[in-house]
């Protein structure tokens, strides 16, 4: 009997999300998304007289805004495709939808040839209502037709809804999802007006940190998953996709919430405000505003977790597939991320594209070590940056335009494209290491501002940096204590670029440095290096 497949996904989530630049519309933003697939789906199967079909045993998959279901009606799920696809229109209006129908005669061929539609369908341009004519009158905001004037702002048809939102209290909010704790207070708002209970608390020059993480080697998997149901029936190809969706969404929620108790938890607010706002959970993609000092940290414990419980995941997977097949798979999934460094009042859509760009060279450094190094897994890595004067929303152009410095001849790279979570790899230094050149400028050793100077010369003037580095380590060596930060210095960063030459903290056979990184980690999260105080040189 041939079986029909609906598959549907949604797409461009954060141009949605951070459109009004606002903290409270993104929250709300994300909590419509969240909660797409929980009730709103089994109202509209029901008004289908597809009840239950939401369930495991007829859902491959069913997590993140996307869905697949198998119906043995075709008339049935193209009545349920006209009456969603609708719903969701009116439920997250100008969020891009796509979606397909196919059949085969088992499940894996109906779930395969939806898929290759359903790639093509990525790539079809869909008209957004309402559109804005010469004369309608615009949200400020967002720049689209304004359908609605509330608190004196004229608002667009998405912010609108977002406003009007209120979860049921009966389901599970995407925050519960990074602490049980009910006494948690998770902020909706930046402006200094606003009530301590919903202020996102700040420090630290007032920067907040915008990270995007995802996993690597999904594809691998699931091209094993399928190799593997060749020979299985309907019911057991539908369990096994359905125990790696499910799998995958609870390592990704176990490993949120441990780093959520190890590294936010401990930073609460007297108020009981948590410095943090998770804005996307699912499948194998995370994305959260935390507070500046926290993000590395964050980054970090979230992505040792996350290799932690897909280690189990995997290994529980393993036992369902065919030998052949289960050899194949990875020991654990890793994780790239990108984190941008900004003011609340920057343009949150801009940045986090940024981010977003930040992740995948961070995915291209990784499987390039991973080729080079003839490694199993794809190495964990993030990239970051720091946004000061330009707003570029791609990674690689923004690194050539402020990380490297060009004369005549040359050029040196004041930072590196990114950093091993994790161990080290021969040309993918740990952040580990970076992080322990921090140590070096404690108050009553290393003087970071001398180092600011330099890396101004080495963008001015290389004779003179050459000079102003000298001067620095003379000073360094005239104490005990300096001394000793000064050699420790000069190792660890021998271990993120080799051979360092003398001159400056550089390696000049690869035109590499750590320089600006630094300045950067120690501005943002080291809170007492604006105040050295005691012996420095």
């Amino acid at each position: 009997m041939s079986l029909t497949a609906y598959l549907f996904e949604i797409r461009s989530i954060q141009p949605f999300l951070f459109a009004s630049g606002k903290l409270k519309d993104m929250v709300k933003g994300s909590e419509l998304i969240d909660f797409l697939c929980n009730e709103p789906l089994k109202t509209a199967l029901t008004a289908c007289g597809l009840s239950g079909y939401s369930e495991p045993e007829y859902s491959p998959r069913c997590a993140g805004g996307s869905f697949y279901l198998l119906i043995e009606d075709m008339n049935k799920a193209i009545a349920f495709r006209n009456l969603w696809t609708l719903f969701v229109s009116q439920l997250l209006p100008g969020i891009e939808q796509i979606d397909t129908i196919a059949s085969g005669d088992t499940a894996r061929m109906a779930i395969e040839r939806g898929l290759k539609q359903l790639r093509t369908a990525r790539n079809q341009a869909r008209h957004q209502l309402p559109s804005a004519s010469p004369i309608t009158a615009r949200s400020p905001r967002t720049g689209k037709a304004s359908v609605a004037w509330l608190s004196g702002e004229s608002l667009d048809e998405a912010t609108s809804v977002k406003r009007q939102f209120n979860r049921p209290l009966e389901s599970k909010n995407l925050t519960s999802r990074f602490s049980q704790d009910q006494g948690i207070k998770w902020p909706i708002n930046f402006e200094a007006d606003a009530p301590k209970d919903q202020r996102f608390p700040l420090i630290q020059g007032d920067k907040v940190a915008l990270i995007h993480a995802d996993g690597n080697g999904l594809g691998e998997i699931l091209r094993l998953v399928n190799e593997a149901a060749k020979e299985k029936s309907d019911a057991e190809f539908i369990s096994l996709y359905r125990q790696f969706s499910d799998g995958l969404e609870a390592a990704t929620i176990s490993a949120c919430q441990a780093a959520t108790n190890q590294v936010l938890v401990p930073h609460i607010e007297r108020g009981g405000v948590i410095p943090a706002r998770p804005l996307v959970l699912g499948g194998d993609d995370l994305t959260l505003i935390v507070r500046a000092d926290l993000a590395f940290e964050f980054t970090e414990a979230f992505t040792h977790a996350f290799e932690n419980k897909t280690q189990e995941f995997l290994s529980d997977l393993a036992q369902k597939l065919p030998q052949s097949s289960a050899s194949k798979l990875p020991q654990k999934l890793t994780v790239c991320a990108g984190i941008t460094f900004m003011k609340p009042s920057q343009p949150f859509a801009q940045c986090y594209a940024l981010t977003e760009s930040l992740c995948e060279r961070a995915k291209k450094q990784s499987r390039a070590i991973k080729e080079r190094e003839k490694l199993n897994i794809i190495p964990s890595s993030l990239a970051f940056h720091k946004v000061q004067a330009s707003l570029i929303d791609d990674a690689d152009q923004l690194f050539e335009r402020e990380m490297i410095v060009k004369k005549v001849g040359e050029s040196l790279k004041l930072g590196l494209p990114a950093y091993a979570i994790g161990e080290g790899f021969t040309d993918l230094p740990a952040l580990a290491e970076l992080k322990k050149l921090t140590y070096c400028f404690k108050p009553g050793l290393l003087n970071d501002k001398r180092l600011r100077a330099l890396a101004t010369l080495m963008h001015l003037d290389p004779s003179g940096a050459k000079k102003e580095y000298a001067r620095w380590k003379s000073l360094a060596e005239k104490n005990s204590h300096t001394a000793q930060a000064l050699r420790d210095f000069e190792n660890t960063n021998q271990k993120l670029l080799g051979q360092v030459d003398k001159s400056l903290p550089a390696n000049l056979d690869t035109n590499t440095s750590v320089l600006a990184d630094l300045l950067a980690y120690l501005a943002l999260t080291q809170p007492w290096k604006a105040s050295n105080q005691g012996v420095t040189a």
